[in-house]
């Protein structure tokens, strides 16, 4: 497989942009059948991967809740494991690394680094990103002179790096305050989800009051602590009705709703529009 690499410095950052030819077309029509079956089984890479969806929509699958994105830049953290489902699908697709420049003041990277830290990180391609991504995919097809590829990546990801603004210095130790707290309460709902959960066993654990753990959820993840643990058991709900052969009942089990079934598959139609069993049979044709 022909594989480019391509580096550059920016001010505050060092860019290491890795293009493999046969998996940067995400088109059905043009990619080897290889690379995207690659992308509907569970992986991870040792750096960043970033997909382009410049028509049709891509679904991702992690341990956090399923996205599905269209027309949108996506970047998905080192050690992730993942698989994503394309529909309709036009984009590219590429693996970058980034490190903090000699000459850096450190705020540029330090952003950077915080701002791709989330595990998927989303944003709406805009129109220079779209021509920059075209123009790289034209090069590679007609075998253009890697010149051009070399002069246009680091073009691209100087687009995508002006999207990400150095935070004050206020901003950033009131975040480091709460990163922990973030951390803890990920860790906590990853482990009880399936369990009751209360304020108080999460104030418990942390050793906070009730009312700071409601303000931290309500900053950080814009919901209450209810909304946050129902977003977590359907997320997993959606891992095991598209990986085990459980019974539907048997997953509302697994997940925390055991003795209330039919709330369960009225939450899973809200949220998703449709029943846990045609998501089921949804995600195997996909497949």
């Amino acid at each position: 497989m022909k594989e480019h690499v391509i580096k550059a410095d920016f001010s505050d950052v060092s860019l290491t942009a890795t293009l493999y030819e046969q998996s940067f077309f995400m088109n059905p029509e043009t990619a080897p059948m290889w690379s995207l079956s690659k992308l509907k089984s569970f992986h991870w890479h040792s750096n960043y991967e970033i997909f382009l969806v410049s028509k049709g929509s891509l679904s991702v699958v992690t341990d956090r809740e399923p996205l599905e994105v269209e027309s949108s830049l996506l970047i998905i953290s080192p050690f992730l494991e993942h698989y994503t489902v394309p529909r309709d699908l036009e984009g590219y697709a590429m693996n970058f690394s980034v490190e903090q420049s000699k000459k850096s003041s450190s705020s540029m990277f330090e952003s950077l680094a915080k701002w791709l830290s989330d595990g998927v990180t989303v944003l709406p391609l805009t129109d220079d990103e779209r021509f920059y991504a075209e123009h790289i995919a034209r090069c590679l097809a007609h075998e253009a002179p890697m010149e051009h590829v070399e002069y246009l990546v680091p073009l691209l990801f100087s687009e995508i790096f002006h999207r990400v603004k150095p935070e004050k210095k206020d901003q950033m130790l009131d975040i480091g305050k709460h990163t922990k707290y973030i951390d803890d309460i990920d860790i906590y709902i990853s482990h009880h989800y399936s369990e009751t959960i209360h304020l108080s066993d999460l104030a418990d654990e942390l050793h906070l009051c009730t009312r700071q753990i409601t303000r931290i959820i309500r900053k950080e993840y814009d919901c209450s602590l209810s909304e946050l643990v129902a977003r977590r058991r359907l997320s997993t709900a959606c891992m095991l009705l598209k990986h085990t052969e459980l019974s539907v009942n048997a997953v509302a089990a697994n997940v925390g709703y055991g003795d209330h079934e039919t709330y369960f598959h009225s939450l899973f139609k809200k949220k998703y529009g449709m029943t846990p069993t045609q998501y089921r049979a949804q995600a195997q044709r996909a497949e």
